[in-house]
């Protein structure tokens, strides 16, 4: 939407209760045609709790050629346009209003004075042409989207209204709307081919560290050959997005050398392609349970490490590109690229979580290899902004954490390392911030016919059993909870599960702190 002196007034669409909308178009005709649509209502009989629609409609050919403007729907709206001439073209501007007048802050008390559901549709047949969006953008991140998005034109703007045009190749008619709606191609990454993109040859630690490292580059030789591409457009680039495109293709070069300088890091430094093997064997873990395709009491060793052919998982191109290219400057504090925000753009589904995932794995492990007792603490800080989002990836990154405290158990190279856990804190309302307080909500649940979970986590991350029951129960050991005033655990129910003892897992603010 945009706010400009059009020479009509529609200063009333910005308000609570809007006066009028607009749109601007730019079009060649001299006489365009208008379709207006309102409803009203009044009271029947007088009766405050029912009333009567009235539909009110009609087509207005509007002659363009200079600025004007009239009664329309039976007088109860007004409509005006304004045209200038743009580029050979009109660029053309019409507003509907309501023609009833009442005081500020009056608007609502006279339901009877309102229009509703008002639309209108501006009809050119000789087609419409995209809307002019200058060269002078907001920021730079304004001037990029321009470019990326260069090929998909608006043909229309709304003044307090969002507009649609149709149809969607050469547009004729362009239509207010309260609600737009865009389709979005679906979006798949590409699939990787190889033993380099297989978690379960990524975690062979019989590979030499140069067959390695050769293999990773790959990663990069495909990535390269795409930049190529880019450049190639970049170079057919003309105009004002000239510098753009090439700087576009810079970054994309900066990301291929961030790439190489972690696989360098793998073939030099044992520590850290210790870890990301490591790490390659808990994502690959974690990926087989939440898939089922592993019982819950496989442990380290032959039966885990065992080929499962196609169901194998396998990391995409992009996300083992990501892991590569921030690997360096995740493991050294004092590295150029720790002011550097990377961003996983992808829609949902795409992949994303077991990126960072990845990236966060290797690290938890690096420093408990590297510093032994000392590698504990707080590693990896995940702010989630949707409720529902932080359930889910809660629940996936709480597997990989028991993936890995299994391989503590078992990997003599964590002997004397400290537990790997992971907390969720979502403030008091949701979680319990105390020992005492989550003591007494167990008792609450206990209490209970059907237990509610208070507690989020709802299910083992591992085996999936409820950490409730269903019903109540005399059974300590059907609720998968322990609270005390000192202290908050959770265990798996289920006999079977290797956390059965105990989940590395918190929830209780006291708990996080401790």
């Amino acid at each position: 939407m945009e706010d400009e002196d059009l020479g009509i007034n529609i200063t009333g669409a910005f308000g609570w209760a809007p006066q009028s909308m607009g749109v601007s178009f730019v079009h060649s005709g001299d006489v365009i045609a208008v379709n207006l649509r309102a409803g009203l209502y009044a009271k029947v009989d007088g009766d405050e709790d029912h009333w009567q629609r009235r539909q009110l409609a009609e087509r207005e050919m509007v002659d363009i050629t200079s600025s004007g403007k009239r009664e329309v729907l039976d007088g109860r709206a007004r409509l005006s346009w304004r045209s200038r001439h743009h580029a050979g073209k009109r660029l053309t501007t019409v507003s509907l209003s309501n023609a009833r007048e009442v005081a500020a802050g009056e608007a609502k008390r006279h339901t009877d004075l309102c229009l509703f559901q008002a639309s209108m549709s501006c009809i050119d047949d000789g087609g419409l042409s995209p809307y002019p969006q200058g060269d002078v953008h907001a920021s730079a991140e304004d001037r990029e989207l321009a470019f990326r998005y260069r090929n998909k034109p608006s043909f229309a703007i709304g003044h307090g209204v969002a507009v649609d045009w149709s149809p969607t190749e050469a547009p004729t008619t362009v239509t207010t709307t309260v609600l737009p709606e865009a389709e979005v191609g679906a979006i798949r990454a590409k699939a990787g081919s190889g033993d380099v993109y297989r978690m379960r040859w990524l975690a062979d630690e019989s590979v030499p560290a140069e067959a390695y490292a050769a293999g990773l580059a790959r990663v990069v030789v495909d990535y390269r050959a795409w930049i190529t591409e880019q450049r190639l457009e970049a170079q057919r680039t003309t105009g004002v997005f000239r510098d753009l495109a090439a700087d576009i293709v810079d970054r994309q070069e900066r990301a291929a050398r961030r790439m190489e300088e972690g696989i360098a890091l793998l073939e030099l430094e044992p520590a850290v392609l210790t870890a990301f093997r490591m790490a390659n064997t808990a994502m690959r873990w974690q990926m087989l349970r939440q898939g089922r395709l592993v019982e819950e009491d496989v442990r380290y060793g032959a039966r885990l490490d065992a080929d499962r052919g196609d169901d194998e998982p396998q990391w995409r191109p992009f996300q083992l590109a990501f892991i590569l290219s921030a690997l360096a400057s995740t493991v050294d504090e004092d590295h150029v690229d720790r002011e550097l925000v990377d961003l996983i753009w992808f829609p949902t589904g795409g992949g994303k979580t077991e990126a960072y995932l990845g990236l966060a794995a290797i690290e938890m492990i690096r420093r408990r290899l590297v510093r032994g007792y000392h590698g504990g603490g707080l590693a990896v800080l995940t702010r989630y902004t949707m409720r529902l989002l932080t359930a889910q990836q809660f629940q996936r990154a709480a597997t990989l954490i028991c993936a890995l405290e299994l391989m503590r158990a078992d990997d003599e190279r964590f002997d004397e390392t400290p537990e790997f856990s992971i907390g969720l804190w979502l403030g008091n309302t949701t979680t319990p911030g105390t020992y005492k307080q989550a003591q007494k909500e167990l008792g609450v649940v206990r209490g209970q016919s059907k237990p509610e979970n208070p507690f989020q986590l709802l299910d083992c991350p591992w085996c999936g059993h409820p950490i409730l029951p269903p019903r109540h129960t005399s059974k300590d050991g059907a609720y998968g909870v322990r609270a005390s005033s000192s202290s908050f655990e959770f265990f798996c129910p289920n006999d079977v599960c290797p956390f059965h003892d105990e989940l590395p897992v918190q929830v209780v603010d006291e708990g996080l702190y401790d």
